[in-house]
């Protein structure tokens, strides 16, 4: 983003709701950047503290669950132990205040995972997935809070990259069960 941008923003959020729009801009990216920090460092104590305690997660989009935070946490963290190193990278960052409400706010942030299987020597990145983040924030007691986290996905080459290996493997079992049964008939003749 150039130079005259981030001056265009600033003072469409000056004129919109003063310097405090434009720490709340600045707060909201900081929570989504610690919810960034906390998947990829598989800290699950740091993830919960992002959202509010009844909050809703959908990482259904992306082929996960969705239910309250605290569930979908216990799946996350036995999912990522089959994972290696991730890297969430966020960007494009599009607020929409309500209007009635100075305390609720709709994020909505691009999204690049790129993910890593560590038991898996080959092909590192496995797969990479995309999308938004389309966030639901609210403010209580000064401090805000995911409240309700949803995705859109542009895509995701899990499917692919798993036919693609099971298709490498497939190939590799069947010249091996040829030479082996080769081999066989070879022996009894």
């Amino acid at each position: 983003m150039g130079c005259m941008a981030r001056l265009a923003i600033a003072l469409t959020c000056l004129a919109a709701g003063g310097i405090s729009r434009l720490e709340d801009r600045a707060a909201l990216m900081d929570l989504m950047t610690d919810y960034a920090r906390a998947v990829d460092a598989k800290d699950w104590r740091a993830y919960l503290a992002v959202f509010e305690e009844e909050a809703w997660v959908n990482y259904e989009p992306s082929g996960g669950v969705s239910g309250k935070v605290e569930e979908v946490q216990i799946w996350m963290a036995k999912v990522f132990t089959f994972m290696g190193p991730a890297q969430h990278l966020l960007g494009n960052f599009e607020f929409y205040w309500d209007e009635a409400n100075e305390d609720l706010c709709i994020v909505r942030c691009l999204f690049h995972n790129p993910v890593r299987i560590w038991w898996f020597p080959l092909a590192q990145p496995f797969f990479s997935c995309g999308g938004w983040y389309v966030n639901r924030m609210e403010r209580k007691n000064g401090l805000w809070k995911i409240a309700e986290l949803n995705q859109e996905m542009a895509y995701n080459g899990v499917f692919l990259a798993v036919v693609w290996w099971i298709g490498v493997f497939g190939c590799l079992g069947l010249l091996a069960s040829r030479r082996f049964w080769k081999n066989t008939r070879a022996k009894a003749d």
